[in-house]
């Protein structure tokens, strides 16, 4: 299994950043869900460290108008400029309490929101911002996305679903045989925890605000008797990766 692919999605609930390589600590992969941006009406169970529930934050599943959000960031993923329909907006500074108040300014004037409320960037102080408590990273099969679009006979493409790595040299959704081992990726070991559950936001095309009309995850149910593409994994130790590096069994 060889990796071909590595994003990390510098803002939480907004399109990713693709890197040729990636490190992995006790806090997750670097620079991955770094900030976040409070939901005004939805913000209950807060940390103090920085981590909280998904609900807390603007994501697709909820605000589907963020699909028409493509991004751009610096090397560093902290200065995010946005193109929406052909309009570039930014740059923002997200380590600045400046660039986070314009950030959330200019969403409001975009006034897709039905609430109203003070927008706030936080930054996961203790680890990043997924969705989960612990720290986790999500890996992909293409062989099982490349099964799920002829069965479909539509192109969908890799980002909708927002995986961190994609690897080729498995078989279409062999991948679930790895539920439960350890994985030895570049010089980073992970647990492969369980395959990725697909909420609604994956029939959100990028550059796109519309929902499709058709459900993908109905599809998948149908077809495999799941809506699951991805695994979900958990860092056993630090360590690095770069693309064209070997996944296999630690």
């Amino acid at each position: 299994m060889i990796i071909d692919q590595i994003t990390r999605f510098p803002v939480k609930g907004l399109y990713g950043q693709n890197l040729d390589h990636a490190t992995i600590s006790a806090r997750g992969m670097s620079g991955d869900r770094r900030f976040g941006i409070y939901h005004p009406k939805r913000v209950k169970n807060r940390s103090p460290a920085g981590w909280s529930p998904k609900v807390n934050f603007l994501q697709m599943v909820f605000e589907s108008f963020l699909g028409a959000y493509e991004t751009n960031f610096d090397a560093s993923g902290e200065v995010l400029k946005l193109l929406i329909e052909g309009q570039e907006y930014g740059p923002y500074d997200l380590k600045t309490a400046q660039g986070r108040a314009e950030l959330c300014k200019q969403i409001r004037l975009f006034n897709d929101l039905e609430d109203d409320g003070p927008l706030e960037v936080i930054e996961g102080l203790d680890q990043s911002l997924t969705d989960r408590k612990e720290p986790c990273i999500t890996i992909g099969n293409p062989a099982s996305l490349g099964d799920l679009e002829k069965q479909l006979d539509r192109d969908l493409g890799r980002s909708r679903f927002r995986l961190n790595a994609w690897f080729n040299g498995l078989e279409a959704w062999a991948e679930h045989e790895l539920v439960g081992k350890r994985l030895k990726i570049g010089s980073a070991e992970l647990k492969v925890i369980e395959p990725v559950d697909r909420c609604r936001a994956i029939n959100l095309t990028p550059g796109d605000r519309n929902w499709n009309k058709d459900d993908i995850n109905v599809h998948m149910k149908r077809i495999y008797g799941h809506n699951c593409l991805g695994l979900l994994c958990v860092p056993l130790t630090q360590g690095s990766f770069r693309i064209g590096d070997e996944v296999k069994l630690a």
